[in-house]
């Protein structure tokens, strides 16, 4: 009995080392993610309870994590598959990219939570158009207009 434990112990240990060592590469990208997710989290709760007035939601909750382990496999796919190929360099670049992107996601919620949450703050009105501008459907219109003319 003692030696079927002390392989359980050693497949349980020789798990979290595997596991340990294909997260390590991206570490950052998850606790930044997971700093957003937080974050957009508490912002939202705080508003659903003082904004609408509703009660703390578990649903929401796990739909929370739920968002956040997705883009957590995410990254780990997308950097284990682009690193598999050899291009290490490629993945990081990738990594860091996907996770602002998704970083800024989480901001845009947050700020709009927010924007409710603290509705005569014209800072955060502020800070909110500011990020919330579509450059790209700017870009288009000055660019795509100007060579239809």
């Amino acid at each position: 009995m003692d030696v079927l434990i002390e392989r359980i112990k050693d497949i349980i240990v020789a798990t979290c080392m595997v596991i340990c060592s294909i997260v390590a590469p991206i570490k950052t990208a998850l606790i930044v993610l997971g700093v957003c997710a937080l974050f957009n989290f508490i912002i939202g709760w705080k508003t659903d309870v003082h904004v609408y007035k509703r009660d703390f939601s578990t649903s929401k909750a796990f739909n929370s994590i739920k968002m956040l382990l997705f883009w957590a496999f995410t990254c780990l796919v997308v950097h284990l598959t682009i690193n598999l190929f050899g291009e290490e360099d490629l993945a990081n670049v990738f990594l860091k990219y996907l996770t602002w992107i998704v970083s800024y996601w989480y901001l845009v919620n947050v700020l709009k939570n927010a924007k409710k949450l603290f509705p005569k703050s014209e800072s955060i009105k502020f800070v909110y158009d500011l990020v919330t501008i579509e450059i790209i459907a700017i870009l288009k219109s000055k660019f795509l207009g100007n060579i239809k003319k």
